[in-house]
């Protein structure tokens, strides 16, 4: 997979000191082959970050023009320019973080996205440039609540018992084959005046992904590294979860990470506990890291 850092807008001031909190996100569309998912928003000052996620079945690198294939409204009327942050191409699925603004006021009771422009993109051959064919199940819309529950559980016990923990099946970690659905945690924790925030949780039929970002502040030196932290998990049926991470990207102010656990999450499981600590600042000989442990108590939501 290859992960793109685009210059964000002027206005796009993603750190901790404009930082407004989260909004929790388990919101999926699907058309045909194809399936659109926002893990949660990020409020800041002067605008917002989705995080925003396409598997599908259609073969080959996936991309997604997100200047012209996406809209964005609020029940107030209010429209938001989207521009990419980041976007990270892969086999059958496409991860992009944006920026929207202006700022989403605190009124404003829901979000209505729709995503368009999706691709399939093929590989060049000599001297002929590589060819994009849509994906033709779209439009894809999206609706979020910007007041949902909130998803923070006490943290279960830490097991005794250790287990052995096997390899997960395939690769890539993300493919629509195996999704099963969305775990909205939208946490986050101060610490040292940086914000470690834990987006969402995917489930897979053989592993789950979370996603982390770390915003650090203008007026300290070394961003969080949040790729480079330690991360563990556990859930409250005695089971631990092996932590790896698999893709990442960072700018000046801000670091985001997709964290592979297996194996699966048990089925039984009612709460789990994310734990992150030892986040780096910058690289290795600069400023001590974040000691931490920061640990997140999430609820896990069950099919009625």
């Amino acid at each position: 997979m290859g992960t793109l850092a685009s210059p964000p807008s002027a206005d796009a001031e993603r750190d901790a000191a404009a930082f407004g909190g989260l909004v929790p996100s388990a919101a999926v569309a699907r058309g045909g082959d194809t399936m659109v998912a926002l893990l949660g928003l990020e409020h800041f000052r002067d605008g917002a970050v989705a995080h925003v996620i396409v598997l599908t079945e259609t073969p080959g690198v996936i991309d997604w023009a997100v200047d012209g294939g996406l809209t964005v409204l609020d029940d107030r009327g209010t429209t938001y320019t989207p521009s990419v942050l980041a976007k990270t191409q892969g086999l059958g699925q496409v991860a992009t973080t944006i920026w929207l603004s202006p700022p989403i006021p605190a009124d404003a009771a829901r979000l209505d996205l729709d995503v368009s422009e999706l691709f399939r993109v093929s590989a060049p051959r000599g001297d002929v440039p590589p060819l994009k064919r849509a994906l033709s199940e779209g439009p894809w819309p999206l609706t979020v609540n910007l007041r949902p529950e909130r998803t923070v559980a006490a943290p279960p016990a830490h097991p005794e018992r250790r287990q052995r923990v096997p390899d997960a099946g395939t690769v890539p970690a993300r493919t629509i084959a195996t999704f099963h659905s969305i775990i909205p945690v939208g946490q986050a924790r101060m610490a040292e005046g940086a914000a470690i925030c834990v987006i969402a949780a995917e489930r897979y039929t053989d592993r789950w992904v979370v996603t982390l970002s770390a915003l650090g502040r203008p007026d300290q030196v070394g961003t969080p590294a949040i790729g480079r932290a330690r991360v563990s998990a556990w859930d409250d049926r005695g089971n631990r979860y092996r932590a790896t991470p698999i893709q990442g990207t960072a700018r000046e102010d801000w670091s985001e990470v997709w964290i592979e656990m297996v194996p699966p999450l048990d089925p039984q499981a009612d709460t789990i506990a994310i734990k992150v600590e030892d986040i780096p600042r910058g690289n290795d000989i600069g400023p001590l890291p974040i000691a931490g442990p920061l640990i997140f108590g999430v609820r896990v939501p069950h099919d009625d």
